[in-house]
């Protein structure tokens, strides 16, 4: 069989790091003005990633928008088809009025 079924390896990386660790790493950068730079700026070059996630937010909250008005129009649409019932329905009346008394 030319196209098998295959697994996909999938490697995953062990983080030996505990949040402590963490923490006490961040308050000896803190204390060094270069290395405390390098931090920030490794931190300033994320939002591009992040800007991407608040361009699909967006997305979706228009489309949410879009849904709402599609169903306010939809309900004011069978609103107008209601009036022009009952229109039509005065109108037939009053016509009948008409022939009567004309």
């Amino acid at each position: 069989m030319i196209f098998g079924r295959s697994e996909p390896s999938v490697t995953k990386f062990n983080f030996s790091l505990k949040a402590d660790d963490i923490v006490a790493d961040i308050k000896n950068i803190s204390h060094n003005v270069e290395q405390r730079s390098q931090l920030y700026s490794c931190l300033d070059s994320k939002p591009q990633q992040e800007q991407k996630f608040d361009k699909i937010e967006e997305f979706l909250k228009e489309s949410t928008i879009l849904e709402e008005t599609s169903e306010e129009l939809s309900s004011l649409v069978d609103d107008i088809k209601n009036l022009e019932k009952n229109v039509t329905s005065q109108v037939d009346k009053l016509s009948d009025k008409c022939t009567v008394f004309c």
